[in-house]
């Protein structure tokens, strides 16, 4: 009884220092993700805009704010799309693994009689220079 408690207790610490193992590798992931450029913002959102299926009619840099060591980096996108989509891609932002927030946005219909939405938005991202 007594191994097989040790055995128990063994397997548990391994279980752990798995555990363990992965969140410092997840972590070491976004620490590489938060040293961003500019343009691989733009490659991120692009793909993001790709895989929601809406059209990025334009994308600029926005706002630079700097508040100690980290960079507020933001982003001004135009977008066409269903609304469905275009909320898709909004959930996508919101959740992507490089922490991108939705500062504003809106959305107005497009020309009377045609379907889907163009949507202004403003989005920012930290990141460490």
């Amino acid at each position: 009884d007594q191994e097989n408690l040790e055995i128990k207790r063994n397997l548990h610490f391994l279980n752990q220092k798995q555990k363990i193992l992965s969140q410092i590798r997840e972590f070491h992931s976004l620490e590489n993700s938060m040293e961003a450029t500019p343009d691989s913002l733009f490659t991120e959102i692009e793909n993001l805009a790709k895989k929601s299926l809406v059209s990025l009619t334009d994308m600029k840099p926005g706002e630079l704010k700097e508040a100690g060591v980290l960079k507020k980096i933001g982003l001004n996108l135009r977008l066409e799309g269903g609304m469905e989509r275009i909320l898709e891609f909004m959930y996508a932002v919101e959740t992507s693994k490089s922490q991108f927030l939705i500062e504003k946005y809106q959305m107005i219909p497009k020309a009377k009689g045609a379907e889907g939405v163009l949507c202004n938005m403003t989005i920012s991202r930290v990141v460490i220079p």
